[in-house]
């Protein structure tokens, strides 16, 4: 991975409205963020081609309706880019954009997603939260093993039976968050709170889809899980060697 250096975020923004465009970067600018714009997918992978090698932070911001599937290109182009894989990527798009939403989350290709007419505060909160889950002070001091998964969060690195599983931002900090509080009943209300923040308006299904995708990299179906419970009626655990007796039911997700 490219080391990061000092200097402002770098935030690419994707999209082929020229309104949309201006006002994402004057409202991004005053946040001290560094904004590059591209107006379609040929030029917004022109200008990440230039700004990954920067060592800077960088996040993408893509309409994922572009004509042609632009901007399902470029998040894969961004996800399979080796020096630069943990890249945060927030689709937004136009409205009622729902089956392409679930898609593009549960296929691990973005960590968040909005749909247009979104408010300016969400926006910024939104892409404050993923810049700081890429941090990786936040990440330092937990090595994990169980049966056939390790985790070292120094390296941000995870391996079932000795193969790299590749997370996605939002991903590592679900899984981490979910080691750190091993054996421990947590409410999906509390997680989005702790992953997004308590201000920020995340649905619910949000994180459903993320930990779908986890599972399936993971190999751990919900109805016989090794690793990840569903809690019914409250939220998710992550198994210890032991089960507490009497603890609740677990169900599919």
């Amino acid at each position: 991975m490219t080391a990061r250096v000092p200097g402002h975020p770098l935030v690419l923004i994707v999209d082929d409205d020229p309104e949309i465009l201006t006002h994402l970067k004057k409202l991004l600018e005053r946040e001290k963020y560094q904004v590059v714009t591209a107006s379609d997918g040929e030029e917004g992978l022109w200008a990440y081609r230039k700004m990954s090698p920067t060592g800077r932070p960088l996040l993408a911001v893509v309409d994922m309706t572009l004509p042609f599937g632009a901007g399902s290109e470029i998040c894969r182009v961004i996800r399979a880019d080796p020096s630069n894989q943990k890249t945060p990527i927030l689709a937004i798009s136009d409205p009622g954009a729902g089956e392409l939403k679930v898609r593009t989350l549960s296929d691990g290709m973005v960590d968040d997603f909005l749909e247009k007419p979104f408010n300016s505060r969400e926006l910024l909160v939104r892409i404050g939260v993923l810049f700081r889950r890429y941090d990786r002070e936040e990440f330092r001091g937990l090595r994990f093993v169980f049966g056939p998964l390790t985790y070292d969060s120094d390296r941000m690195e995870i391996r079932l039976s000795g193969k790299e599983i590749l997370l996605t931002p939002i991903e590592y900090r679900i899984i981490h968050y979910l080691i750190l509080h091993q054996g421990f009943l947590i409410r999906k209300e509390d997680m989005s709170a702790a992953l997004w923040g308590p201000d920020s308006q995340v649905e619910e299904d949000n994180l459903k889809v993320h930990i779908c995708s986890i599972r399936k990299k993971l190999r751990d179906p919900a109805s016989s899980p090794r690793f990840i419970e569903t809690v019914r009626g409250f939220g998710y655990r992550f198994r210890k060697h032991w089960q507490l007796e009497g603890s609740p039911e677990t169900e599919t997700s």
